[in-house]
């Protein structure tokens, strides 16, 4: 049949898709995101660091049920973040 994907062709669109919004990738004033791709969760997901930390303190990764998910990590920094910061991170999760 035409036109049908593997299950394999299926992911690797989706790959490429988040490749595609990873060349886009920015670091922004407080914030730096970068995008994970790890088999074992089902789908890329984005982790977002503080600064100059190499310690992520958000991932944000898609569900089961296709919903975005916020994991929080405990900082020993203190983290300040602006409206523009919070944008930029709900702007990536949304788009990839």
């Amino acid at each position: 049949m035409v036109g049908l994907l593997t299950p394999y062709q299926m992911a690797m669109q989706q790959v490429d898709i988040y490749m595609e919004a990873l060349v886009d990738l920015e670091v922004y004033n407080n914030i730096r995101i970068e995008w994970v791709s790890a088999i074992e969760f089902g789908y890329p997901y984005l982790e977002v660091f503080y600064k100059n930390s190499n310690k992520p303190f958000l991932d944000i990764g898609i569900t089961p049920e296709k919903e975005l998910n916020f994991k929080f990590y405990p900082s020993i920094t203190e983290l300040e973040l602006t409206l523009k910061d919070f944008e930029n991170i709900q702007k990536k999760a949304k788009d990839g």
